[in-house]
């Protein structure tokens, strides 16, 4: 499997189920509620260029789209393409001017501090990902200190949802089947399924919980979830059947047993039919056994003859002691 990990994770997998859990959580939503910043920053720009502000709650519901979607698709602001990349880009160094501007401590989520901790006392995985870039994402993991736990991180540089999703289990190497992402909008849902993820939505988010119904789990905010609410999800049988798919691990065994055909022999004995009332002649040939495929019944009345196993005895090298072309089997002895 290209996620499985090495046998001596799967080893120390067995022993404690847990830790073969990696939980993602979103930095812009889940961490951070990055609303408080962008809602601001998107309502002066939709001012200074006399277009519709969008709505705090708006911006929260879609954070997880990059910025020209935003505008084109969400805000509904009619812009041309060229202008389009110029607010894009006007937006990205606002942002991150604006998270620059401090070195405090950014606020968490209330129960992100908690489910953290839970979760690396348990010997789980940690990451994030998020839709800015990654120098404001690396602000955001640095001012929530969420970057003393997180294995690893994602954001917008690294590709669409999916591609982040599929590049943090290849960085981690964990197979997805047992890696659990919070979410909290039905769009996050889907991506994350689709890449065989668990969804783990949040209710009391931005979105109303039955548009997560398509959720692997849906669960209450963050400050009444639990460990256990997590683990329930996984079914640790999952981690039994990655283990048997990989195979049993390699041996040091000599290379003989390894590959059979280092034992096959390298020289054989050809018999050649000998014509009308001879008897045939044996000739020792070389050849490797690889090469014995031809169809000793290729040609038919009149054709060159063949080697009764089938290879050619134009290809074949005569070695010292055979008999000699045309020699006296009966027939005209060429081969």
């Amino acid at each position: 499997l290209a996620f499985a990990a090495d046998y001596l994770d799967l080893h120390k997998f067995r022993l404690n189920p847990d830790a073969a859990i990696t939980l993602v959580l979103s930095l812009d939503s889940v961490v951070f509620d990055v609303s408080e910043v962008t809602a601001p920053i998107w309502a002066a720009m939709a001012s200074a260029a006399k277009l519709p502000a969008p709505s705090r709650e708006l911006v929260r519901r879609h954070h997880h789209r990059d910025p020209e979607s935003l505008m084109t698709s969400i805000f509904g602001w009619e812009l041309p393409p060229k202008q389009l990349g110029t607010f894009a880009d006007a937006f990205d160094a606002t942002l991150e001017e604006a998270l620059l501007s401090s070195d405090a401590q950014l606020p968490v989520e209330d129960g992100v501090a908690e489910l953290l901790n839970m979760g690396r006392r348990a010997g789980m995985t940690l990451a994030f990902t998020s839709q800015l870039t990654r120098a404001q994402a690396d602000v955001i993991l640095r001012r929530t200190l969420a970057e003393r736990v997180a294995a690893a991180s994602v954001c917008r540089d690294d590709g669409t949802t999916r591609q982040r999703l599929l590049e943090l289990a290849v960085r981690l190497r964990r197979p997805p089947i047992m890696t659990g992402v919070f979410v909290d909008t039905p769009e996050e849902v889907r991506e994350v399924r689709a890449v065989g993820m668990k969804a783990i939505a949040l209710g009391g988010g931005a979105s109303p919980a039955h548009s997560l119904s398509g959720a692997d789990q849906v669960l209450p905010p963050l400050p009444r979830v639990t460990l256990v609410d997590v683990k329930r999800l996984f079914d640790h049988g999952d981690l039994h059947k990655i283990s048997e798919a990989a195979g049993p691990p390699l041996q040091l065994v000599p290379k003989e047993e390894r590959d059979p055909s280092i034992n096959r022999p390298k020289r054989a004995v050809a018999t050649f039919d000998g014509g009308e009332g001879g008897e045939g002649e044996e000739g020792e040939y070389e050849e490797n056994w690889r090469q014995l495929y031809e169809d000793e019944d290729q040609g038919g009345e009149g054709a060159p003859r063949r080697p009764r196993f089938g290879f050619s005895a134009s290809r074949a090298r005569r070695l010292p002691g055979a008999p000699p072309e045309g020699g006296d089997g009966g027939g005209d002895g060429k081969a």
